[in-house]
């Protein structure tokens, strides 16, 4: 006799009453497609599988509409007719439809939810109580009844073994349904199966030919207290037949991990787009295989099944049954226990769960991709000078999966741990022939062959007691080349990390490395700088994020959590972080999104308080076991890092050398009379990442901060705020002055110094000023609907454009080195209007607990001053254009309009000036929302909105700021400021900053303001083409309709 088994692999079919007639058809199509594969492949069903949701609702299973019965009359029975087997050869367990939900106490399952460690897991189940069982007691009671009736039973599930054609097939039926309470995919990642059920049960059939587990759910639908542990335990087996698929993360139905072939059922009933089929096993023991047809039901036209090409190759995968080899599965298990190591946040992100405890559990619920480069900054500017182009990065993915040696360089806390995580976890799949070894060079221990020892050491820790391992096997790993050495915080301007390193590479060169080294945020490496580290690298540059990776990270980190606007988060931090040049790092954002999460009403506006948040978070609340906190508070901290930044501005020059920090440390520790030894201000900002050394200096990690630190000092020490405010200082202390407003209660003296020079200005040019509110544009917009209908829905960007966009046009100044920063030293006649300007607006929307008519005041005069630099503009712009002749005109235009005319010309001229008349507004107001854009100053807006309404230009400026800055019902208050407006010279401007908003403003899952953006534009068009209402009213719907159809057709798909 042939020793070959054949095994239909169903589940999933939940029926009820409701669905027999389309389960009939189902079932005729499934009986005739299993002969088919019967035939054309020579296999004979021996045995039946089935993983669990044979009904739809556990409490109406012996009652109400009897569902087992209709499971037996409309699916068991027919299948077993048509395979000729017996209802022994039917083997069956529980899924969680299978539970009764009337059978679940409160009290009960308010016990087994508290179940919080691995140990209470293990106990319970040891110790099953059958109050634990209720839910579903009736179903083993069928089970054991009509089907597995010589099975040998436990706390939880059953075994039993079965001589089919020769082979003794041993069968483990796991519950993994107990713990079910019918809540669906909110129990993913929550139940239990307990290591306890599955070594029991495997050691009943330990001694069989072919060990099989059955069990409902994947192994990811498990707690994560117990799921290593399990998967351990289940690759013992040969097979583990599942069902429950919901979804095809990662194709993973049929998968080999070690020894152990992994299959998932498809769902039988009801048909969906997830996995919808069934699979039929063909196990030959003589040739020690195992062949897999997976089977797939195709939905209309074709309402049949057939080979499930989109899960294997012909639909067809073929795995070798293999004998246990202790060493692959010493390394298998070593692989499991290391995935865990790698998907826990690193300790930095450790340190905010400590004070958040809305902060996501694993690196991968908040990890983005980063930005990574082939070539330093410094070559990718010089190439784009060069050649005016610009190198793409490249993806994480291609790292991992290239077998090159790799050096990563990047700016402190812009992810390289992580990254190193990504590597990890990417290797610690079963398709990966490495083993990751993680190697912190700042935590070596000391000795010969400190490398090797760290990597005994990092397996040692990260192995179970149950496997145990020892230094030569880990030497041996590395000695084959099985490891993926992935080395941290290396310093390549260290000597001796250079050398340590190149001792191991050269050691044990079959090997592949990953090297994550820092560079300060004042250098940039290149090619030829780079150390030798005894092996070939491919050397690849780490970047700060995006806009568009901090809106994926904000997105992930605030998935759920009740109040939480992605899209007004990112645009926050990300001004926030321009505006005072801070390294949008993804620790930086981490740090943002921990404040929100312990103030709901935390949004990053003003300067001065939320950088103090920040650093008061950084410096006083992350600790760590073991970590050595300093004993004074943060004001003491912050104290002594602005007396640092004080005594670097009275010399203008900001930065020290080793020997000067440390004096100064000395002199301010005895001038207040405290110890270094408890206050550890020598080391604690190094360890924070707020201070740092290269070389021989020492200096702020950013200049942001040594701006802020400044700017606290000038609130105690009045000659530095004289110095900082001096005219002829004040455009290099701009952030200083923007920080201390937002840290003291009262700047009213500040506003009004500022105020006072703008005021003189403005009365100097009054008549500019009443020119601007009566702005004339005698360009025409197209008012051929169709035109204008497919010039806006083709110009709709998505999220990922528009952020891109504003990368490119947004210009980011890169933080100079501490050794080229001045700011004392300079020509009073350096700043502009426009920057004495913007330094007015940062005060007055930090100026948060100044009296209201004290914010109106400041406020006009600021809105007043940025009319008149929209006046200055095109006056000079005008000036420009009337001196420009036709003949100057560069060569392709003329070659282009070789016939044009003097007064086409000059008509080019004039459209091109009431263009900009369009334009410049619009510009200036993202300038505008940027510098005082604050949600508190609402109230001031809208009352400076009604003593301006005569005022057309200025009424448009603030109304759109309020628009701007999300306060309030758009609609309403737009379509009274539309049906207000009399002329058609500022409805075009209104038309023109709503087709903005329309095309790249408001985004996110909000089809509410998509309508209302609709209705406003229709007005304006309406409105301007002068046609009389009942017209307009008659179209209006349609004319929209037509704006929706054509969007919908052409709006590429929206980052959620």
């Amino acid at each position: 006799m042939m020793k070959k088994l054949g095994i239909l692999h169903v589940s999933d079919i939940h029926i009820d009453a409701s669905s027999i007639t389309e389960v009939d058809i189902i079932v005729e199509k499934l009986l005739k497609d299993i002969k088919k594969v019967e035939s054309e492949n020579d296999i004979q069903i021996d045995l039946i599988c089935f993983a669990g949701d044979l009904i739809g609702r556990g409490e109406w299973a012996l009652e109400n509409e009897n569902q087992i019965t209709l499971a037996e009359e409309h699916f068991i029975n027919p299948l077993l007719n048509a395979t000729g087997l017996t209802t022994e050869e039917f083997i069956l367990i529980p899924g969680n439809h299978e539970v009764d939900k009337t059978k679940i106490a409160k009290m009960t399952e308010n016990g087994l939810v508290a179940l919080s460690s691995l140990k209470d897991i293990n106990e319970t189940i040891f110790e099953m109580e059958d109050e634990y069982k209720r839910r579903l007691q009736y179903f083993y009671d069928y089970m054991y009844k009509n089907y597995v009736k010589g099975a040998e039973t436990w706390n939880l599930g059953y075994s039993l073994i079965k001589n089919i054609n020769g082979i003794n097939v041993g069968i483990a039926g796991l519950d993994s349904a107990w713990r079910s309470t019918g809540a669906g995919w909110k129990e993913r990642g929550h139940l239990l199966v307990g290591e306890h059920q599955v070594g029991v049960l495997y050691n009943n059939i330990k001694d069989a030919d072919l060990k099989i587990c059955l069990m409902h759910h994947p192994l990811d639908w498990l707690s994560e207290l117990e799921m290593t542990n399990v998967e351990r335990k289940l690759n013992s087996f040969d097979l583990v037949l599942n069902g429950h698929v919901h979804d095809l993360q990662d194709k993973q139905i049929c998968t080999q991990r070690y020894k152990t072939i992994y299959n998932t059922s498809g769902k039988l009933y009801p048909i969906d787009d997830y996995y919808s089929g069934y699979s039929i096993l063909d196990i030959d023991m003589e040739l020690n295989t195992c062949c897999i047809y997976s089977r797939e039901y195709l939905k209309s036209p074709r309402e049949d099944f057939d080979r499930a090409l989109r899960l294997n190759e012909n639909g067809r995968v073929q795995y070798q049954l293999t004998a246990y080899d202790e060493a692959k599965a010493v390394e298998f298990d070593l692989k499991l226990q290391l995935r865990e190591y790698y998907q826990e946040a690193t300790e930095k992100y450790a340190m905010l769960k400590n004070i958040d405890s809305y902060s996501p559990e694993k690196v991968g619920d908040f990890f983005v991709d980063p930005i990574i480069f082939e070539k330093s900054e410094y070559e990718r500017s010089e190439i784009k000078r060069k050649e005016d182009k610009k190198e793409q990065p490249i993806l994480l993915s291609e790292l991992m999966e290239i077998p090159e040696n790799i050096l990563m360089i990047g700016k402190k806390e812009c992810g390289k741990t992580t990254v190193l995580q990504r590597f990890g976890i990417w290797h610690t799949r079963s398709e990966s022939e490495k083993i990751p070894i993680y190697i912190d060079m700042l935590k070596l221990g000391k000795g010969q062959d400190r490398i090797l020892t760290a990597c005994q050491n990092f397996i040692f820790n990260n192995m179970s007691d149950e496997v145990p391992i020892t230094k030569e096997q880990v030497r041996n790993i590395l000695s084959n080349g099985k490891a993926l050495c992935l080395f941290d915080n290396v310093n390549i301007s260290s000597a001796d990390h250079i050398r340590w390193i190149h001792s191991f590479t050269k050691a044990f060169p079959q090997n592949r490395f990953v090297f994550s080294a820092e560079e300060k945020f004042y250098q940039t490496y290149t090619l030829k700088e780079l150390p030798d580290l005894g092996v070939e690298c491919k050397p690849v540059y780490l970047e700060v994020f995006g806009k568009r990776q901090v809106r994926e990270m904000v997105t992930k980190w605030g998935e759920g959590k009740d109040g939480f606007d992605a899209n007004e988060m990112t645009q926050k931090i990300v001004t926030y972080c321009n505006n005072i040049n801070f390294a949008m790092t993804p620790f930086n954002i981490a740090v943002f999104m921990t404040i929100w999460d312990n103030d709901r009403n935390f949004v990053p506006i003003n300067e001065g308080k939320v950088m103090r948040t920040y650093l008061e978070t950084v410096l006083d609340k992350f600790s760590i076991e073991g970590f050595q906190r300093s004993e004074y508070d943060y004001d003491v901290k912050q104290h002594f890092l602005g007396y640092l930044a004080y005594t670097m501005c009275k010399k203008d020059e900001y930065y020290f050398t080793v020997e000067e920090f440390d004096k100064i440390v000395d002199e301010y520790h005895n001038k207040k009379g405290f110890k270094k030894s408890q206050s550890k201000f020598d080391v604690i900002f190094f360890e924070k990442n707020i201070l740092c050394i290269n070389g021989d200096y020492v200096f702020f990690s950013n200049t942001s901060i040594m701006e802020y630190c400044l700017a606290s000092y000038a609130v105690v020490d009045k000659s530095l705020y004289e110095l900082m405010t001096a005219k002829e200082n004040r455009v290099n202390f701009s952030h200083e002055i923007s920080f201390y407003s937002g840290i003291v209660q009262d700047c009213l003296g500040l506003l009004n110094g500022l105020n006072d020079e703008i005021t003189e200005i403005i009365l100097e040019n009054m008549d500019l000023l009443d020119e601007i509110e009566k702005l004339s544009i005698d360009i025409e917009f197209p008012l051929d609907k169709t035109a204008f209908r497919k010039s806006i829905t083709e110009s709709r960007r998505s999220i990922e454009e528009v952020d891109e966009m504003e990368e490119i046009i947004t210009t980011i100044k890169k933080d100079a080195s501490p050794m080229e920063i001045t700011k004392i030293d300079t020509v009073e006649d350096s700043e502009s209007f426009m920057d004495l300007l913007l330094i007015y607006g940062n005060v007055i929307k930090n100026a948060e607990t100044e009296d209201k008519d004290q914010k109106k005041i400041h406020l006009e005069n600021y809105m007043l001053g940025m009319n008149f630099q929209f006046g200055l503009m095109i006056n000079e712009f005008s000036s420009y254009l009337s001196t420009k002749r036709k003949e100057e005109l560069p060569p392709e235009i003329k070659e282009k309009h070789p016939d044009l005319t003097d007064e086409e010309y000059e008509n080019i001229k004039q459209n091109t000036l009431d263009l900009l008349k369009v334009v410049l507004p619009i510009a200036i107001q993202f300038c505008i929302v940027d510098n005082v854009g604050t949600p508190k100053l609402d109230i001031v807006i809208h009352e400076l909105i009604q003593n301006n309404k005569d005022k057309k230009f200025t009424r448009f400026m603030l109304s759109f700021l309020l628009c701007d800055i999300g306060n309030g019902n758009i609609k309403t208050f737009l379509m009274n400021y539309i049906s207000d407006e009399d002329s058609k010279d500022f409805l075009k401007l209104i038309l023109a900053k709503l087709g903005i908003y329309y095309s790249m403003w408001y985004f996110g899952n909000n089809p509410h303001m998509d309508d209302v953006l609709l209705d406003l534009i229709t007005e304006v068009q309406f409105k301007i083409s002068g046609e009389n209402r009942l017209q307009m009213q008659a179209k209006k719907g349609e004319y929209k309709k037509r704006i929706k159809q054509q969007y919908d057709l052409q709006r590429k798909k929206l980052v959620s």
